[in-house]
């Protein structure tokens, strides 16, 4: 995994457990466990699409590209919670790790990965992260 694409993810997940934890007061906490939560899913999907393709150079790219695909729903889950008052975040999380996930493998794909590796099991961690996500937010 690049480092670049650690730091999005941390600044990423650690934004929507800010976003969870409004008005809570173990907001800190769910920032941090956001933000770990997030660099453990990101490096099992790395794991996961390298794999699938044996090719990590090729899986450290469509990592980063997928990865990029989670900042509009954290901006759109900002934008709601500011200036509509909509607590949404578990929502445009979900929606925005299955992105990820679905997209990295789409380019895997591209790349000459394995079509089911590359699409079922991301998609399989996405769901199994949005459930550890929406306890975890429960839960803190």
């Amino acid at each position: 995994m690049k480092l670049t694409t650690a730091i999005i993810t941390v600044i990423l997940f650690g934004a929507f457990g800010y976003i969870g934890a409004a008005q809570k007061e173990n907001e800190w906490l769910l920032v941090g466990a956001a933000a770990g939560l997030g660099l453990v899913i990101v490096f099992l999907l790395h794991q996961l699409l390298g794999w699938s393709s044996g090719n990590n150079t090729a899986t450290a790219g469509a990592l980063e590209q997928g990865v990029l695909f989670m900042i509009p729903f954290a901006v759109l889950a900002v934008l709601a919670d500011v200036w509509l008052g909509w607590h949404s975040a578990q929502a445009f999380f979900s929606a925005g790790l299955s992105t990820m996930a679905i997209s990295s493998g789409a380019i895997m794909i591209k790349q000459g990965g394995h079509k089911f590796g590359s699409i079922i099991f991301p998609l399989v961690l996405a769901f199994a992260g949005s459930v550890a996500w929406m306890l975890i937010a429960a839960k803190v």
